[in-house]
């Protein structure tokens, strides 16, 4: 054989046991992922009892002509789906029925891509109830452990009950109270440095600074004002008085007979010459006079509904004695103009507050109602 031909031979060689060479279509080669929804998420991070928030925020990569949707959970046990449209934007509305810490998870996915989360933190601060007793409440000391202490006795039970069916949870260690006699035997909750003899001074001088404390004092989240007689009134005028404040910290008002319209010259004289606000208040104090026509305290609580809903209760009944059989406060003081609701009930001025009468159920309706903010009591 020739050297050539051993030369020929040997490559054949060589080249029959070089492994056999594949074309990039015969690679097998695992299929790509397909690429996460992008997901961007915005929510308060603090939000309030009962009150609505939104959730918005939106979606990338969605060039593709594909479906999107988005499960927003909240973290109390609810959840909404949604389907995102062509912008990539969605949002939607959540209320906390309670207070507490929770974390926001949204996940997003659409047809062909993989799917995404993310997640939100947010604090939810309780709803603040207060309750507010008038100049002649029987919170003195020592007798002043009764209803007058806390929310009255016919109310308190019925409400968070009532409450509960309306998916708000409230405890007790919500309330708070403010004593505007000043009588309070240093029990927990009234302005500490409020004296008896504040009780003479107008509302714009002195207890609407010491209910602002108060507020400020039991912490986050928006109140609800429960005031009684001269108690609803020094809450309207408070609210109608800093209406930035009321935006941030007060949900509703709720009054129950209270002077809101002015009570008249007659009235006020009679009130004065009884000594309806106590020894140390002359017959014209200044708190008297807030409570007449007209009066500035009067012109400015007026303007309350502008500024919060406000909830009024009006007793329809005459007064015994002093009044000489007359109502303290006339129907027509008794509420406001814009008022988001008004409630008749047929007891006297003191009884509509302390006694439960057979409009309790009624009662109890229109003050939940009140703190849930309903757009219409009945």
């Amino acid at each position: 054989m020739t050297l050539v031909a051993i030369a020929a031979v040997m490559a054949l060689v060589a080249c029959s046991s070089r492994p056999e060479a594949r074309t990039p279509q015969e690679l097998k080669v695992p299929p790509a992922l397909p690429p996460p929804v992008g997901i961007v998420l915005a929510a308060p991070s603090i939000a309030d009892q009962g009150y609505p928030i939104t959730v918005t925020g939106y979606l990338r990569r969605l060039e593709l002509p594909v479906a999107a949707h988005v499960l927003v959970d909240f973290g109390d046990g609810t959840a909404s789906q949604i389907t995102v449209g062509g912008g990539g934007s969605f949002a939607v509305e959540h209320t906390y029925r309670r207070p507490g810490s929770f974390t926001v998870v949204a996940v997003a996915h659409a047809d062909e891509l993989s799917p995404n989360a993310v997640e939100h933190p947010i604090v939810v601060n309780p709803r603040r109830i207060v309750f507010i007793q008038g100049v002649n409440s029987s919170s003195h000391c020592p007798d002043g452990a009764g209803f007058l202490t806390r929310a009255p006795e016919w109310l308190e039970p019925g409400l968070v009950a009532d409450l509960g069916a309306h998916g708000l949870v409230v405890s007790e260690d919500q309330f708070s109270y403010f004593s505007y006699s000043g009588r309070y035997c240093g029990l927990a909750g009234s302005a500490p440095d409020y004296e008896v003899s504040d009780t003479c001074a107008s509302l714009s001088d002195v207890q609407a600074a010491h209910l602002m404390t108060l507020v400020k004092a039991i912490g986050p989240g928006k109140v609800t004002l429960v005031g009684f007689s001269m108690g609803g009134l020094l809450a309207a005028y408070t609210v109608a008085a800093n209406p930035d404040w009321a935006h941030e910290r007060i949900a509703s008002v709720l009054t129950f007979d209270s002077p809101l319209g002015g009570i008249g010259f007659t009235r006020t004289t009679f009130l004065g010459a009884d000594g309806v606000f106590g020894p140390d208040c002359g017959p014209r104090s200044s708190a008297l006079d807030d409570m007449g026509e007209g009066s500035a305290v009067v012109r400015t609580a007026a303007l309350a509904p502008d500024v919060i809903p406000v909830y009024t209760v009006d007793a329809t009944s005459a007064e015994p004695g002093t009044f000489g059989r007359i109502e303290a406060v006339p129907g027509s003081a008794a509420t406001l103009r814009g008022a988001a609701a008004h409630l008749e009930v047929s007891q006297r001025h003191g009884a509509i507050w302390n006694d439960p009468g057979d409009a309790v159920d009624a009662k109890v309706r229109f003050v939940v109602c009140a703190i849930v903010v309903a757009p219409a009591c009945t």
